[in-house]
């Protein structure tokens, strides 16, 4: 058979199978279009539905209304006799330690106690017999009774323009003390900024465990100020709204 004939003849069959292969459906087009068209729908639709918090996060300091209080001596001094250790209870008047220190010669006495009812914890290891350092507290007397927790921290002018009365607080704390954090709520906040340019806030605590933070003197935290529940369609059309504003 004559190679010629037969390519003549298979070509132009090739060309119809091919323009048949070639041609999509209008029905696939019609279907793959609508559901396309129906996820994005969904997607949307979800998205408006599915909300998550807009927060600010700000630096805070927590202080106790029932401070530790920090037994240390005003002049240099020999430990004459000790009478508590690390982590005894003691009460208030109770004798701690006696420390003896020379006056132009003359050796004088000082009574150390304790002026609440607490733990008495030591800062290092201290005997009969070891010196004691003017301003370094020999002992650290924490209350018994955990006093009650205020925070307080600084926004910035944008951070201000979010913040309300009222609204949820989450103040963590240390590994120390426990992950996670407390739930507080921001009780006021301040019109007019400071030297800084910075506007105060507070926060109160509402069932807040007694260990939550360190009692005595201050802790530097971070604290989440739920702003908003924002949902995720308003993140998405955002740009384009940013966009569009002149």
């Amino acid at each position: 058979m004559d190679k010629d004939y037969l390519y003549e003849d298979m070509n132009p069959r090739s060309e119809e199978v091919q323009e048949i292969m070639g041609r999509v459906p209008h029905w696939i087009v019609r279907r793959g279009i609508g559901l396309i068209l129906f996820v994005i729908l969904v997607l949307l639709v979800g998205s408006y539905f599915f909300r998550y918090p807009e927060k600010v996060t700000a630096e805070v300091r927590i202080l106790s209304t029932a401070p530790s209080a920090r037994i240390a001596v005003s002049e240099e001094g020999r430990i004459r006799s000790i009478f508590v250790y690390n982590s005894d209870t003691v009460h208030k008047g109770r004798l701690l330690a006696i420390v003896e220190h020379d006056a132009d010669g003359v050796i004088m006495t000082d009574s150390l106690v304790s002026p609440m009812d607490g733990v008495a914890n030591t800062t290092r290891l201290y005997v009969e017999g070891s010196y004691a350092i003017p301003g370094e507290p020999i002992f650290v007397i924490t209350p018994l009774r955990a006093g009650k927790l205020q925070a307080y921290g600084e926004l910035t002018a944008t951070e201000r323009e979010k913040v309300r009365a009222g609204q949820r607080v989450l103040a963590r704390r240390s590994a120390r003390y426990g992950e996670g954090g407390v739930e507080g709520t921001v009780r006021s906040v301040s019109v007019i900024p400071n030297a800084e340019g910075k506007y105060f806030f507070d926060i109160t605590f509402r069932n807040c465990p007694s260990d939550a933070f360190p009692q005595g003197g201050e802790t530097v935290t971070t604290a989440e100020i739920i702003v908003k529940e924002k949902c995720l369609l308003e993140s998405l059309l955002q740009p384009i709204h940013m966009f569009g504003s002149p």
